[in-house]
């Protein structure tokens, strides 16, 4: 959550609101920090295994993690340009762009 809560926190401190759209973008950003974390473990990854200790890497093996690990990289640069062209509007609350009557529906303010 790292990823998504901090883009949406940076909207909504500038923006005030709070709305799907900066979730939606910060897919791959959050693909990208948890394959950090990923990658950090695979490191560990023979000290876990002989404490006993039961992370990710250790539960699927290293190959596989090393598997997960690419893939994630991929998938958050594969994500990136499909995520850009299926919304490529601009995330300014005051512009309405949905397809609703009132884009106000769609705003929280707290």
């Amino acid at each position: 959550m790292w990823g998504s809560l901090m883009v949406l926190g940076s909207y909504y401190t500038q923006t005030g609101y709070l709305k799907v759209e900066p979730i939606i973008v910060s897919i791959p950003v959050g693909i990208l920090v948890a394959s950090v974390l990923l990658i950090d473990s695979i490191r560990d990854y023979e000290y876990d295994r002989s404490a006993g200790i039961k992370t990710l890497t250790v539960m699927l093996g290293r190959d596989v993690a090393l598997k997960l690990f690419t893939t994630m990289i991929a998938m958050a640069y594969v994500a990136t340009p499909l995520i850009y062209s299926w919304y490529s509007r601009p995330m300014d609350p005051s512009t309405p762009y949905n397809n609703a009557k009132s884009d106000e529906s769609s705003k929280i303010v707290l």
